[in-house]
């Protein structure tokens, strides 16, 4: 957890925890342990006593592989959001790649181990349960995201099969690297070659402190020095209960995974060294957080190219999206990013439908978006978009609070009814409509502002909310305008 205020374009930490839960330790068929969740639910009540002062769009909380494989997670977000009073975001590897690049990027550039060099810089994050590739390029034009991955290779995960009796280390740690590298296979050789390679989360920083403990390496992870670890670990150094020299006690359940993982990268990717930046996946999260719409997002892209596919009207949709997250703001004007970027995805692809025909085109976009990939989106993310553009015109679908809680999305009516209302609004397809508009929720009550003056000489549009009025009460709300 890390806590911070923005200061002159800098992030200045008031506060940062950091507890190692290994919520993925334990998980079989599926299914997290119920140690593991109560484990993290109880380090996640201590966080939340900090967060209770903060607005709630000010923080954000993700979830990674943990949550990404699970299939009870949803136990287990609902619990914590209730700790929390915050969403659950469980992003992509992908996105989490893209979001641990943004952190040491920035960090790099502000004067690290060769930021401010022209070339490219590979960020290597070896996690619990899966390990990131982030490849970057930095020119005079700036810093770019080249390439990312996400490999089912994490530290828990490999202990849990092949490591875990600390007593058999010595025999089954060369298996434990030969199953890292066969699961790399060839698929990191798109980052092979780059002028930088940084490596971040705590197990790299352990390897590194040890390295220089020992006097294997010094200032960076070399492939003499992580073979002089490795030595140790199968030539009978290696002490269960106490490790290495230089190794925290915590770490040594999973430091063999960690330097296994950490070899067959070095390995695949011909690496001779790796350097540490403590930038990790929290501070790429804060900094999205300050300039989001700014950054290379791969989701934005993503829409971005299907906008260009499938010739979707852009003027309309900027139209459209302008309207609804006026109208999304000013029904809750402390909603998270979460879902404003989902408003905004959806405001922007609503109409990619009628590519293929006039005719139910919301239906034919649901099937275009909920059998396209899209670089970067969880799949609930994705499933969300495709419920919001099947349902943005015409008839109103019962249980959305049901398909909210499911989805992972409280606020999903709230973006639902803005996106819908915004359709209306806009549908003269002119710049000339100016009105100004705001939307009031109370319980299962709306209430649309408007100017009645510009209600009386827009026929069209009042037909229009006085349909959606219909819709709306079927379902239990009321809605005046």
């Amino acid at each position: 957890m890390l806590l911070v205020d923005a200061v002159a374009g800098e992030l200045r930490i008031v506060d940062r925890l950091k507890h190692k839960v290994q919520l993925l330790q334990g998980f079989q068929s599926g299914a997290l342990a119920a140690s593991s969740v109560e484990r993290s639910l109880a380090v996640l009540g201590r966080y939340g006593e900090l967060l209770e002062p903060l607005s709630r769009s000010n923080i954000a909380v993700k979830g990674a592989y943990a949550l990404r494989v699970a299939d009870n997670r949803a136990t287990f977000t609902k619990a914590a959001e209730a700790i929390l009073g915050a969403p659950v975001d469980v992003i992509s590897g992908e996105e989490e790649a893209r979001l641990i690049d943004v952190g040491v990027s920035r960090h790099l550039d502000r004067g690290g181990q060769n930021g401010n060099e022209d070339g490219r810089c590979l960020v290597i994050d070896i996690g619990g349960g899966s390990t990131e590739f982030a490849l970057s390029e930095r020119s005079k034009s700036g810093r770019r995201l080249v390439s990312s991955l996400s490999l089912p290779l994490g530290c828990v995960s490999l202990s849990d099969v092949w490591l875990s009796r600390p007593e058999l280390v010595e025999a089954a740690w060369r298996i434990a690297r030969q199953e890292a590298l066969s699961i790399c296979d060839d698929k990191p050789k798109l980052f092979h070659g780059a002028e930088v390679n940084v490596g971040t989360s705590g197990i790299l920083e352990s390897i590194l402190t040890v390295c220089e403990a020992n006097g294997f390496s010094q200032g960076a992870i070399t492939r003499l020095g992580l073979h002089a670890v490795e030595s140790a670990l199968t030539s009978g150094r290696w002490v269960a209960d106490l490790g290495l020299p230089g190794l925290a006690p915590e770490r040594t359940d999973i430091f063999p995974a960690g330097v296994a993982i950490l070899s067959a990268v070095m390995e695949k990717l011909a690496i001779q060294h790796v350097h540490f930046s403590d930038a990790t996946l929290p501070f790429g999260i804060l900094y999205d957080m300050l300039s989001w719409a700014s950054d290379p997002d791969p989701r934005s892209h993503a829409v971005d190219s299907l906008m260009s596919r499938f010739q979707v009207d852009r003027d309309q949709s900027t139209r459209v999206e302008a309207r609804a997250l006026g109208l999304l703001k000013s029904a809750r004007p402390s909603i998270d990013r979460r879902h404003q970027r989902l408003l905004i995805h959806a405001a922007r692809l609503h109409e990619i439908g009628l590519a293929i025909g006039p005719q139910g085109f919301h239906r034919r976009g649901a099937y275009l978006l909920q059998h396209t990939h899209l670089r970067g989106f969880e799949p609930h993310d994705q499933q969300a978009l495709a419920w919001l553009i099947r349902n943005h015109r015409r008839g109103l679908p019962a249980g959305i609070d049901a398909t909210g809680a499911k989805l992972g999305f409280s606020e999903l009516s709230t973006v639902l009814f803005a996106l819908r209302l915004a359709v209306i609004l806009e549908r003269a397809r002119s710049d000339t409509t100016t009105v100004t508009t705001k939307l009031r929720l109370s319980s299962r009550s709306m209430e649309l502002a408007i100017d009645p003056g510009w209600l009386g000489g827009h026929a069209l549009m009042r037909s229009g909310l006085e349909e959606e009025r219909v819709l709306i009460n079927r379902l239990g709300y009321s809605f005046e305008f």
